[in-house]
């Protein structure tokens, strides 16, 4: 598997699929799905500048004190769980797996409160 992904004819650059194409061709990719794939985010691009990208955030995010952050993800698990049970329902991806990881990384690089959602989209 590790060969696969490292192969260079494999992308993690969506735009770069036969199916992407084809969908762009004609017409049927949807805007918010076209928004995420801007040359902003290091999430669909290949290596080398991924790797390089990667690299500087990890460097930031190794930089941070763990056990401080243990008590803002406490936090935020918590207030998930609690709108949940306030709710009576859980989209574990919509509702936890989404949004924790995004608020997590959004704390370590310090991003203010009131970006975090320009953050998430």
């Amino acid at each position: 598997m590790d060969h696969v992904l490292r192969h260079p004819d494999v992308s993690s650059d969506d735009r770069r699929s036969a199916i992407h194409q084809r969908l762009l061709t004609d017409n049927r990719l949807a805007p918010p799905y076209l928004s995420q794939l801007d040359d902003r985010s290091f999430l669909h691009r290949d290596p080398p500048e991924h790797t390089r990208l990667r690299r500087l955030v990890t460097k930031a995010l190794a930089a941070q004190p763990y056990e401080v952050l243990r008590s803002f993800i406490q936090r935020r698990v918590n207030e998930i769980i609690e709108t949940a049970a306030a709710a009576g329902r859980l989209d574990v991806v919509g509702d936890l797996a989404t949004p924790l990881p995004i608020a997590v990384i959004s704390e370590l690089l310090g991003v203010p409160e009131e970006d975090r959602p320009a953050v998430a989209r």
